[in-house]
């Protein structure tokens, strides 16, 4: 079974050292999301070798990769930064995600320590004050896609 997950707006940016590699999907681009089948744990880092198998690999050029499932409760996904191996304080993760026709949020981590959370599109958002009920934790680590530590991201909503 699986669960498309239309994004339209940025569907993903992520930017590294300096922001000098910054990359973006276009408009009306399609990926599939499957069930979950092994739960991840969201710690940063690959836990067990299977965790993120069973969802579809995506990658942003060679330097950005992810994957994401999805159950009854969560939709979990995985991002890593292959190139990224430095920790700067004014490192940005940025994404936009388009939860059907007229709902999009945009939430921002900044410096791997404060997540800033928006609702709109097309450049009018509205940032939130309450929580975002997202989990989220990221660290330099190895992974299967690299043995070289590197930013990698893990977050549910």
């Amino acid at each position: 079974m699986k669960k498309i997950i239309v994004t339209t707006f940025c569907t993903l940016m992520l930017c590294g050292l300096l922001l000098t590699v910054s990359t973006s999907i276009a408009a009306d681009y399609e990926r599939n999301s499957y069930l979950t089948t092994v739960t991840p744990t969201i710690d940063g880092q690959w836990t067990t070798e299977d965790e993120w198998n069973d969802g579809e690999e995506t990658w942003i050029g060679t330097d950005i990769v992810f994957r994401s499932t999805w159950d009854s409760e969560k939709t979990r996904w995985i991002v890593e930064f292959l190139t990224d191996t430095t920790n700067n304080p004014g490192d940005l993760w940025l994404f936009c995600i388009n939860f059907g026709e007229t709902w999009n949020i945009k939430f921002e981590i900044n410096g791997h320590t404060n997540l800033v959370w928006s609702i709109g599109g097309e450049g009018d958002w509205t940032e939130m004050e309450e929580a975002m009920p997202i989990e989220w934790v990221d660290s330099l680590s190895t992974s299967t896609a690299s043995s070289t530590p590197h930013w990698i991201l893990e977050f549910q909503i």
